[in-house]
């Protein structure tokens, strides 16, 4: 077995995480490993030239790993592929740029996980032990996360397949390119839980506690601004993958909204929006709010999309 860890980079400085990871590597792990980081056009140049300087410097130290920056920006899922192209692990872990392991023997840990368990896809998971931005700004993004994605192994075992995330996930390269990621996906947003959905015909995922921690927040603002904009990829997951689109939290919120007219949804859409933008509120609170307005966005989008396959 040989491991490719794999790290796409979009305006995020790498140096702690391929730091942590060569660290490990020098202590010694049971398997080859190499190290992919490919930058997607990154608009930071600073963070570009700290990255380029880090893994040159880390190369020269003999530690496997290659650094690329691509001309144009290719988005979330191709250039996951691309990196898989340029890999050669029998065994790929794809972790995301802004994310650092919460423990010393992290691929150690994975390898004996994926040998003692023979499954085709193991999801480490992640946490917020090592936060770095304190900010009261960021505390729903934390919230949001610990409630929905950042759950122990215990419980993301119970639905494996939508819990299956790219910031902190191994699987095999022959799995892998059965099931390459839907480069139709762009912006931010649910190619994970598509491919997830994908992998779950047939493949055994199991999930352990091997987390990562998050490392890149966003304000309170700019996470409600993603999600808006990431009702066009919701749509995209509801045309590739009709029955598991119907498993999501969301779904029987949406049909119910999309009873109502458009008027009334976007009435609604303007009530919930500001009762989540206020300052000072319980975040569970806002979490309904947040919820509920993503509801009613997808209701407005699937009562547009219906209303189009009818023309």
């Amino acid at each position: 077995m040989e491991l490719s860890i794999l790290i796409p980079i979009f305006n995020w400085d790498v140096t702690g995480l391929v730091s942590s990871l060569a660290a490990e590597i020098r202590r010694g792990v049971p398997c080859p490993v190499e190290i992919v980081a490919m930058d997607d056009c990154s608009t930071d140049q600073g963070a570009k030239e700290t990255n380029r300087a880090a893994c040159a410097r880390l190369k020269a130290e003999g530690v496997p790993i290659d650094y690329e920056e691509l001309a144009a920006n290719i988005g979330r899922a191709a250039i996951r592929n691309r990196l898989v192209a340029a890999s050669d692990g029998t065994h790929l872990l794809f972790l995301d740029c802004d994310v650092v392991p919460d423990r010393e023997d992290f691929l150690s840990n994975y390898y004996q996980a994926i040998t003692e368990n023979a499954a085709d896809v193991v999801v480490g998971g992640k946490s917020y032990v090592r936060r770095i931005m304190a900010g009261k700004e960021y505390d729903f993004h934390v919230y949001w996360s610990e409630t929905s994605e950042a759950l122990p192994a215990a419980a993301r075992n119970r639905k494996p397949a939508l819990y299956v995330v790219t910031s902190n996930v191994v699987v095999s390269r022959k799995v892998f390119e059965a099931f390459p990621f839907a480069d139709r996906f762009a912006g931010w947003g649910y190619e994970d839980t598509e491919w997830g959905m994908r992998l779950a015909n047939g493949c055994r995922i199991t999930h352990i506690d091997n987390q990562v921690s998050h490392l890149g927040l966003v304000s309170k603002e700019a996470f409600y601004r993603r999600m808006r904009k990431s009702v066009a990829n919701c749509l995209l997951l509801a045309e590739l993958q009709p029955a598991g689109f119907k498993t999501m939290n969301v779904y029987p919120y949406a049909r119910l909204f999309s009873r109502l007219g458009r008027r009334s949804l976007k009435v609604l859409d303007v009530v919930l929006r500001g009762l989540f933008l206020l300052q000072d509120v319980h975040q569970a609170s806002n979490l309904i709010a947040y919820q509920l307005d993503k509801a009613v966005l997808l209701a407005m989008a699937l009562k547009d999309k219906d209303r189009s396959d009818t023309k």
